[in-house]
């Protein structure tokens, strides 16, 4: 997914109390998309490269520290990413590819810093900088350096199909328990320039807030027009634990409004740009003793045609195990399959990579 600060937060307290009905909405024919379990291994981050035909992942090691990994598509050949300049003792996560193949972004933890690695979690992303490494690990470079302090923290980021503009979502203020709107904190996005040459880095990096003011969201997908985002957020409703999803063309207009049902997070374009693919409890079954999960849906970019992929927390569903499910962040291989995490767990980063596909294209 992975864990992103809202969704591990949804994890833990459920959604039973904003879950919304989805009569309105269209359900795919349950068996229109297949889930299968891919690795289930304690692996979760799933990012894959076309290019190079390549899966990147994060597992914790035994001391509880995420390291990356890189495998073939079908799971073979795993080996560790990582950098000699690096601490091992600290969490390293994948959070996207340059699209050539050639380099990963990565979240790597400070060395030192005041608070502990818990903090730091992928997801929760405190103390972590922002790296590039190439993909036989022999190189790396520092592209933005966090304050060391708790107020900030990264998570999720996207880069455009042509590898020039490069977002990422960045936490200017700490989790506020007292305020339903910042329960995982204030973020922004920033959008810059990658540049490669003469060595990698960003530049014309602007910082963009819903609404211009306190928000918290995360921002999962940019297109080369605009630029444009996607990304959910407690814009409209002040509240992280009925979040909506946006596009948001940066030259021109406001944030356009894709969901309204229940919650919604994890916003990401389609391979063919007309839809986004995302999380939602719409619909989702509260199994006994447990809390709210969610599953995949699909959304037209203008909001229309939207229909529930999944049925993980369908009581009777062959996709269901008849217990919790939350659905995250997914990576696409095709225009009609895609690898996506699943949390199994309300607490910790808890879960497994699965392969969702589908029987027309996405």
């Amino acid at each position: 997914m992975k864990c992103a600060g809202a969704l591990c937060l949804l994890a833990l307290f459920g959604m039973s109390a904003v879950a919304a009905s989805a009569q309105t909405l269209n359900d795919a024919r349950d068996g229109a998309c297949t889930v299968s379990d891919f690795k289930t291994d304690g692996s979760i981050g799933a990012h894959y490269n076309a290019a190079t035909q390549t899966l990147a992942y994060g597992r914790a090691a035994a001391d509880g520290h995420f390291h990356a990994y890189l495998a073939d598509a079908d799971g073979s050949h795993e080996r560790r990413l990582t950098y000699s300049g690096w601490p091992e003792n600290r969490h390293q996560f994948v959070v996207e590819w340059e699209p050539s193949g050639r380099y990963l972004f990565v979240e790597v933890e400070k060395s030192e810093h005041a608070g502990s690695s818990r903090d730091a979690i992928p997801g929760y992303g405190a103390y972590m900088d922002l790296w590039l490494v190439s993909r036989d690990g022999t190189e790396a470079w520092k592209l933005v350096d966090l304050p060391n302090d708790y107020d900030h923290a990264l998570t999720h980021a996207a880069i455009t199909a042509d590898g020039l503009k490069f977002t990422w979502t960045e936490r200017v203020k700490r989790p506020n328990i007292f305020d339903p709107n910042l329960w995982a904190g204030a973020y922004v996005f920033n959008v810059a320039d990658f540049v490669l040459e003469p060595t990698p880095h960003l530049t014309k990096a602007r910082a963009f807030t819903p609404g211009d003011r306190s928000q918290g969201g995360e921002v999962d997908g940019i297109l080369t027009d605009g630029p444009t985002i996607a990304f959910y957020s407690t814009l409209k409703t002040k509240n992280l634990f009925a979040t909506r999803i946006y596009t948001w063309n940066l030259s021109s207009g406001d944030p356009m409004e894709l969901s309204r049902d229940s919650f919604a997070q994890a916003p990401r374009y389609t391979p063919n740009r007309k839809s986004l693919v995302y999380m939602s409890g719409s619909g989702a079954d509260i199994f006994p003793s447990e809390i709210q999960g969610a599953d995949w849906w699909e959304v037209r970019t203008d909001g229309t045609q939207r229909r529930r992929l999944t049925f993980m927390n369908k009581r009777g569903s062959p996709q269901s195990a008849g217990h919790y499910r939350l659905a995250g962040v997914v990576s696409f291989d095709s225009d009609r399959s895609f690898y996506g995490d699943v949390l199994l767990k309300p607490l910790g980063l808890n879960g497994k990579i699965v392969k969702v596909r589908c029987d027309e294209p996405l």
